[in-house]
């Protein structure tokens, strides 16, 4: 996430938990029954709907996420 963020100029603020980690962690080939017990149901029918578009589209959602820093609380880092 972070060097996508960097790519677009904006500085990550390495914060875990967000749909967009989430998201990453599948592709990365993380077992899909470990990412979704670790989420919050609402969450994972997010998640869902997003798995579920063409991949172009998935990464446009992607970072879209990461560069608009909205999984990021303020204060914390």
């Amino acid at each position: 996430m972070s060097g996508t963020a960097e790519l677009a100029g904006v500085h990550d603020c390495r914060q875990q938990g967000s749909l967009a980690a989430a998201w990453v962690t599948l592709v990365a080939g993380v077992d899909e029954q470990t990412v979704r017990e670790a989420m919050m149901p609402p969450d994972w029918a997010v998640l869902q709907k997003v798995l579920n578009l063409p991949i172009e589209e998935q990464t446009d959602w992607f970072t879209r996420e990461v560069v608009g820093q909205k999984h990021c609380v303020k204060g914390v880092s």
